[in-house]
């Protein structure tokens, strides 16, 4: 690793926040709440052209 040019000048910290809670865009949570609507109503099974979300956990629990 190469030491740092002291005729560089320092650069300040940087500090990174997280947001809390971290949760889903507006459109993941409609298009969840789209499907769960369609199951309540018409029951399983609910067909979707593709994965409405790209998240697996919430992909398969859908389906079961």
């Amino acid at each position: 690793m190469a030491h740092p040019d002291p005729s560089t000048p320092a650069r300040p910290a940087l500090k990174i926040l997280l947001t809390a809670p971290r949760g889903f865009c507006a459109g993941v949570d409609r298009a969840i709440k789209i499907v769960e609507m369609a199951l309540q109503k018409f029951g399983a099974p609910v067909y979707v052209r593709h994965e409405i979300v790209h998240n697996r956990h919430v992909v398969d629990t859908l389906k079961d």
